[in-house]
């Protein structure tokens, strides 16, 4: 019963309870298969299984580190301050995905199931997200590489999954571009969502979020109009970026908490990127 328990308790620890069940990546992983234009199940299957895992050690890792060193209350950390579960069993439930997913790269690489680039991406996310948050390092707390770390680490998740199988053209190289400029603008709704918390650490000064968060979509505006010279296929990334740009206008700060928990939000628009990968099945980009 007292195994049981703990498995239990593993499983709720890594994210179930607070709803973080690695989707939001596998979706990044997705859409660089689709733009390689290549599939194979099982490297696909495999990359996925790690992606999650991967998920999983972030998240969880996060948040040992922010009730230790921030005193944060989360689920984490009310379980070990309670006693249901002690600090060191704690910390190896959130390094365990990461253990898991290493021979699984190990094995990828030895049958040829993944590429090299890919696999060093995948070792490089793993120092980033562990960096990030181990003291005294812990990237978050640091004003500009706290910042940069979160949208580089989606943006991360999917080049290792295109350089899975996919080889380096124009049309990706501006699509990758577009698609960091977006992460950078989601970054900063996650700023500004923070400065409304008293125990959050506060990574940009609120006016100059408040500043980027219209100037990123008028970026990618202006960018995807100079790529659709190239190829007319990037017009989709200017209607979206006006469409952001017409959501904002009226923006409150109070607003910013529901827009980052609608992912079918105006100020978001992923609609955006679900075109691409649409697109990407019919091989127009």
């Amino acid at each position: 019963m007292g195994k049981l328990k703990n498995i239990l308790y593993f499983y709720r620890i890594l994210g179930w309870k607070e709803k973080m069940t690695g989707l939001g990546s596998l979706g990044y992983a997705v859409f660089g298969y689709l733009m390689a234009k290549k599939f194979e199940p099982l490297p696909i299957f495999l990359n996925l299984l790690v992606v999650f895992f991967g998920t999983l050690f972030a998240f969880s890792i996060n948040n040992y580190y922010d009730w230790s060193c921030q005193k944060e209350k989360n689920f984490l950390g009310e379980n070990i301050e309670s006693g249901k579960i002690g600090k060191n069993l704690a910390l190896f439930f959130c390094l365990f995905p990461a253990i898991l997913g290493i021979p699984i790269v190990i094995i990828s690489l030895r049958f040829n199931l993944t590429s090299f680039i890919s696999a060093f991406i995948l070792f490089f996310l793993f120092l980033l997200t562990f960096f990030y948050a181990f003291p005294p390092i812990r990237l978050k707390e640091r004003k500009f590489f706290g910042f940069l770390a979160v949208p580089l680490g989606s943006f991360l998740i999917f080049l290792q999954a295109f350089f899975l199988f996919g080889k380096l053209n124009l049309n990706f190289i501006f699509l990758a571009i577009l698609l960091f400029l977006f992460e950078i603008y989601v970054e900063i709704l996650h700023v500004l969502d923070d400065s409304l918390s008293a125990t959050e650490y506060k990574k940009m000064n609120l006016q100059n979020a408040l500043n980027l968060l219209k100037i990123l979509p008028t970026l990618s505006l202006f960018s995807s109009l100079a790529f659709s010279f190239f190829n007319l296929v990037f017009l989709n990334s200017a209607f979206f970026s006006l469409l952001r740009l017409f959501s904002l206008r009226n923006f409150k700060i109070e607003q910013v908490h529901q827009i980052r928990n609608n992912f079918l939000s105006l100020p978001l628009s992923l609609y955006e990127f679900f075109i691409y990968g649409a697109l990407a099945i019919f091989s127009y980009i």
